[in-house]
């Protein structure tokens, strides 16, 4: 039943198979082919880092400068890292997108969408994380999303210079249109994958 919870599992619980310390941040953890994938911030950079699942294990590590910006909070990376189609899609909190290929950590490209937009940043930085639609990525950024493409970073569509919200991109289909809907700073918005036009808000 939903009563009687506790955070304290006892002595009788399950025993911590490892730890490792990922620094400051908000960000979740992902997994897939054997590897634990997620990020923090520590000292002047936010790490990404893969682990080996049963054992803890640094697989790789892939770092870039990053401030903590702390903001009504402690800071550091929000976005949840993606693993789509043997890559890992990270984007910071102050708009830079990177693809890493997942066997190693090594970067494949970077896009500082902000630049390439000239969409601000939100008071708290992005936080939604990527999602992979065949071989687009559609991302949280500005009134209604920016969308690229996976092999190379190339932006496809992008919306109008807004705040956008904190969460991740949902899945949607209009009838037999495939659309997406993006949480930004003021309304929910659905708009077209392939296009990016607006259907509602």
């Amino acid at each position: 039943s939903g009563t009687n919870w506790t955070h304290e599992w006892g002595d009788d619980g399950p025993k911590v198979q490892w730890e490792h310390a990922l620094g400051t941040g908000f960000t979740s953890v992902v997994s897939q082919d054997g590897l634990v994938i997620s990020s923090g911030h520590a000292g002047a950079n936010v790490t990404v880092v893969a682990l080996e699942l049963e054992s803890g294990v640094e697989r790789w590590k892939f770092q870039f400068a990053a401030p903590v910006d702390a903001n009504d909070f402690q800071g550091g990376p929000t976005s949840t890292p993606l693993i789509d189609d043997g890559s890992v899609y990270v984007l910071s909190r102050r708009g830079e997108l990177f693809s890493l290929d997942l066997s190693d950590g090594k970067l494949r490209w970077r896009l500082d969408v902000v630049n390439k937009t000239a969409i601000r940043i939100p008071a708290w930085g992005f936080a939604g994380a990527p999602r992979a639609f065949g071989d687009r990525l559609v991302l949280n950024v500005g009134d209604a999303g920016v969308c690229v493409h996976k092999r190379d970073g190339v932006i496809l569509w992008a919306s109008e210079d807004r705040d956008s919200g904190y969460s991740s991109v949902v899945p949607y289909r209009d009838g037999d249109v495939e659309c997406v809907i993006i949480g930004s700073g003021r309304s929910y918005v659905c708009v077209e994958l392939e296009t990016g036009r607006e259907r509602w808000r």
